[in-house]
């Protein structure tokens, strides 16, 4: 179950209040009453009518995760409303949203570490790292794009407006 998923209580709350979501669960979860990971059968996964998950009707989906950065692993979701392809689509558009948080909240950006409690300066400072990262992100993409490694690539700080894209950052 993700980190931030609350439990079988929370998830049934949910359901009675007619919610709509999609939660991944780990492939020990019981569906039907073996293991999420005993339904794995190739690359995917679909079923098109529910099953008990802790004791609530859920549909349940889930396919292989693959990628040049990734190691080789099953994805599992459940969800009161969708299933199959479409529930495995919108979960894909939630974890792009995911990693972009990760980012912010740990790996560099750093802003659990704020003490700050006034919402508007917390709205700022969330606008200036969200900012901060799509600078960042451009930059990365510009380097790989250019194969250039960072010992004979450099940065400029240039304005350079290319149709509608406008670039602060240019890999020289």
């Amino acid at each position: 179950m993700c980190s931030q998923f609350g439990g079988k209580t929370w998830l049934q709350w949910l359901t009675d209040q007619d919610i709509k979501h999609i939660v991944r669960i780990k492939g020990n979860v019981l569906i039907h009453g073996k293991p999420a990971r005993e339904y794995r059968n190739g690359k995917q996964l679909r079923c098109e009518r529910t099953l008990p998950v802790w004791d609530t009707d859920l549909f349940f989906a889930g396919c292989r995760i693959t990628g040049k950065n990734t190691r080789d692993e099953f994805l599992y979701i459940v969800s009161n409303h969708y299933f199959g392809k479409e529930a495995l689509r919108l979960y894909k558009r939630r974890w792009g949203i995911e990693l972009v948080f990760s980012h912010l909240k740990k790996r560099g950006f750093d802003l659990e570490t704020t003490h700050m409690s006034d919402p508007r300066k917390i709205e700022r400072l969330f606008g200036l790292l969200t900012l901060a990262f799509l600078i960042c992100y451009e930059w990365g993409s510009l380097m790989k794009s250019q194969k250039t490694s960072g010992k004979t690539g450099g940065l400029k700080l240039v304005a350079a407006q290319s149709g509608r894209l406008f670039a602060l950052f240019l890999v020289i």
